[in-house]
Order: structure tokens, then sequence, then C-alpha cells
């Protein structure tokens, strides 16, 4: 099943890519690797940050495993959030990621109500912190962006953000409507013969949404749990969203670091809503505000160059321990069937 999604996602990738390096470059690259050498600290700082971001990411399942579990799962956690952002760069709406990492840390003898709970509870810390943020840079700094349609299509988008954690949060509050739409659902794909037993699946999904909510309760009764992780989560979110920042220092302009910044939170709410992979094409249109301070030919480059660093970069991360942990998994099936 990974390997056939690995090969879908690859596919997928080619064509984000083929649109993505598209373009009037008007300076040759060996130009722009000229202008590139010339500030090569900045260069390397935006190709750092995606890493800063998935360690933040991982040391944040680091801590809710060991706190859950009593156990130190050091490398498990960072697999567990590089393989989650490759699948929400490469799904609509960015949040893919979660089923995946579910499925891994179970298979990594995580208990399977603490496996299915951490994924979305890093997920909706995360989706809290970017808003909280959208919030801060709204009120400080709403003036950089000049169009009163795009600022209307960030609020909206800074609000879709933290839709699914409130969906998580009513099924928890309101167990008995979440039972029926599950129990609706059941019956749909039962008649699609995709489900063969209903009752049976459904028994199964009560025991896991129990499971889910005492380990939410669990992990929510640690106030310093919730601060730190949040707190990495802000770390992620500062990181990600200063890579553009960098990369026009990068390239040659001048600009102020939380002007770029707000740019950078206005623009990915405002495509928070775009259902493509990666927001692709959405992205590109909308980043160009803020590349727009450069000059020329540079712009081109200066797009791709955040594109990569910010997108590919951190698929590419995810890939290599998407196929590490696909090895694993295969490793330890043969051995379980081997011994039994």
């Amino acid at each position: 099943m990974i390997s056939f999604f690995v090969i879908v996602n690859v596919i997928v990738l080619i064509v984000i890519g083929k649109k993505d390096f598209q373009g009037n470059t008007q300076i040759t690259f060996g130009e722009m690797l000229a202008i590139w050498k010339s500030h090569i600290g900045w260069l390397i700082i935006a190709l750092l940050l995606p890493i800063v971001a998935i360690l933040a990411e991982g040391l944040k399942y680091y801590l809710m495993i060991w706190f859950s579990t009593r156990r130190r799962r050091l490398f498990v956690s960072v697999k567990t959030a590089a393989i989650g952002k490759y699948f929400d760069n490469v799904t609509p709406l960015g949040s893919g990621g979660q089923a995946f990492q579910i499925y891994y840390l179970y298979k990594k003898d995580i208990p399977s109500g603490v496996a299915g709970s951490l994924p979305i509870a890093a997920f909706s810390m995360m989706q809290l912190a970017f808003f909280l943020i959208s919030i801060v840079v709204f009120i400080t700094n709403g003036s950089v962006i000049n169009s009163g349609a795009f600022r209307i299509a960030a609020y909206i988008g800074s609000v879709f953000t933290i839709f699914v954690p409130l969906v998580f949060i009513a099924f928890m509050i309101i167990p008995k409507t979440s039972e029926r739409l599950i129990l609706f659902v059941l019956n749909i794909l039962h008649k699609l013969k995709l489900v063969r037993n209903v009752q049976k699946r459904l028994k199964k999904i009560r025991k896991f949404e129990v499971d889910f909510k005492n380990s939410i309760l669990f992990l929510g009764a640690s106030g310093k749990l919730v601060i730190v992780t949040f707190i990495l989560s802000l770390i992620y979110q500062l990181a990600l969203c200063s890579i553009p920042y960098f990369v026009v220092i990068a390239s040659g302009g001048t600009a102020s670091w939380f002007d770029v910044f707000s740019l950078t939170i206005f623009t990915y709410a405002a495509i928070a809503f775009i259902p493509t992979p990666g927001n692709a094409g959405a992205a590109e249109f909308s980043f160009a505000l803020i590349f727009t301070m450069l000059q020329g030919g540079v712009i081109y480059w200066a797009m791709m160059f955040w594109r990569i660093s910010s997108y590919y970069f951190v698929i590419l991360i995810g890939l290599i321990f998407l196929l590490i942990q696909h090895t694993e998994i295969n490793r330890d099936d043969t051995e379980e069937i081997i011994s039994s």
C-alpha cells in the first residue's frame, strides 16, 4: 500500500514541479548563483529552517510519546514528523499526514489509542499556533496587504485552519451525534461492498474513540506538556514562515523581517482552502506578492528557491524517512511471519 502511495505521489510531484519550474528567467542561473554566493550565509539559513521545523515537530512527538508511554523514542518521533509533513505536502488541503502517522506509530508498538490521538493532537496544536500567529499579524500589521479581497481570503483561511481540530473537539463533546454520523458512513460503505460487518466495525471504532478520548484527556491534563508542545508548534510555524525573508535577503533584496513574515502569514492563510497538493498554482501566484520587492528576473529564481526550500526539500526529507519506514515494516512483518 505504501509503495503505491509513493509512486502516485512521485507522479503528482512531477506534475507540480513541471508547473513550478516554468517561467521567464530573464537572467541566467549562473548570474543568480553569483548573487546567492555573495549572500551564502542567508542562503544556508533558508535551507536549515525546514530542518529546524521538522526537528521541532519531532521533539513534540517525542515528548508526547514519552508522557503517554514512558518510552524514549526519539528517532521514531522524528520519522513520524517527517512522514507526516511528506503526506501533508502531497495531499489536498495539507491534511493527509495524520492517517499515515497513526499507521506508523501503531506499527512501532505504540498503543492504538495513543497512536490514534498523538497525530491529531499534534496537528491541532500546529493549527492553533498558526491561527494565533495569524491573529497577531492581522491586528498588528494588517496594512502590509493592500488588497481587501486578499485580506478577506486570509481571514477566512485562518478560520479554516482550525476547522479540523474543532471537528474532533465536537466529536468528543457530542459522542452520540458522532456515532450516528459514523454509523451513517459505515452503512454507505456496506452498500458499496467496502465494509462487510457494520456492527463489528462499529465496535472497533467505539473502542478506538474511547482510547482516543482518554489519551487526549490524559495529554491535556499536563499543563506543562500543553505549553511546551504549543511552543514547539510556534517554533515550527516561525521557522517555516521565515523562509521567504531569508530567500529575499539571499537574493539581494532588502526588507523588514516582520513585513515579509506578515506577508507570508497572509499568503498561507489565503491559500489554506485551495484543494491542490502543496497549494500548487495558488502558492506561486500568491507568493509573488512577497517577491515583488526583488528586481527583474531575480523574482523567478527567488520563487524557485523558496519553493525548493519550503516544499520540495521537506518532501525529500519525508520521502527518505518513508522509504526507511517501509523497509522496516516489511522486515518486521517478515520476522513476525517466520516466528509464527
